[in-house]
């Protein structure tokens, strides 16, 4: 179900960009002088990378869990049957403990964190290449939001 998929989607993302953004500030805010040296600059973004990703997978991980037990259920009355989303979690948890919405975790956890460490590399090696700052960043999400809220670059 979509609506499922978005309980799992959403909050993965929203905590793997808030994870990585306090990490590799915290990272820079200790030790200034990675910023400057490209190869330092790199190593952070490894490193808050795998921290998001991890913390992100720990907390869409019970969704995820909802997701893919309902979504094997498939075959058993066809689309549409059976309890959504929460009421299943809530049986979950009923019959096999808060424990088994964890199931996995550290596997996942794991697999995100090296997956969203090559992602982050990737991002802040070419926003290096190609003169991309935060300030432009912010002015082109500015300028996103103007469009959105009927603005016509006034």
């Amino acid at each position: 179900k979509f609506r499922t998929l978005l309980l799992k989607e959403v909050p993965f993302a929203v905590v793997k960009f808030v994870a990585y953004d306090a990490v590799s500030n915290l990272a820079f805010a200790l030790a200034p002088s990675l910023s400057e040296s490209l190869q330092a600059s790199l190593v952070v973004s490894l490193g808050s990378g795998f921290a998001a990703g991890v913390a992100a997978a720990a907390a869409s991980h019970p969704a995820d869990t909802v997701f893919t037990r309902l979504t094997s259920r498939k075959g058993e009355g066809g689309p549409g049957s059976g309890p959504g989303p929460i009421a299943f979690a809530r049986n979950l948890v009923a019959e096999e403990g808060a424990a088994a919405l964890y199931a996995g975790v550290g596997t996942r956890a794991a697999f995100a964190g090296l997956l969203l460490s090559i992602e982050f590399l990737i991002y802040d090696f070419l926003r290096r290449a190609l003169h991309v700052g935060n300030d432009d960043l912010e002015l082109y999400l500015d300028v996103l939001a103007s469009l959105s809220q009927g603005g016509r670059g006034q």
